[in-house]
């Protein structure tokens, strides 16, 4: 992670936003030590299309009260890896 001191913070606050990209983090220094965080936000649109969170994606996928019942023959870790991938294809659309 990137860091800036507070005093070159201050100084030029407008010109760090505007550099860092979605999600980036720069980290912030008195006398040395991070003190504080400035992250971007992330995407709200990419390609004109909106971003939703996982928690978002999910609930519209298997709306509160549906039953889903899954089995996986993969430990968390590629489960977790699958679900991920299952997002970013409903994410990415047809």
């Amino acid at each position: 992670m990137a860091t800036i001191t507070l005093e070159d913070t201050r100084a030029t606050l407008a010109e760090l936003i505007d550099q860092l990209s979605p999600g980036e983090e720069l980290a912030i220094l008195r006398d040395g030590q991070p003190v504080a965080t400035l992250k971007a936000a992330p995407p709200t649109e990419v390609d004109g299309v909106p971003v939703e969170s996982d928690m978002d994606l999910l609930t519209r996928l298997f709306p509160p009260g549906s039953t889903v019942e899954i089995w996986s023959p993969f430990d968390a870790h590629e489960a977790a890896t699958v679900l991920q991938r299952l997002l970013d294809e409903q994410r990415a659309g047809p």
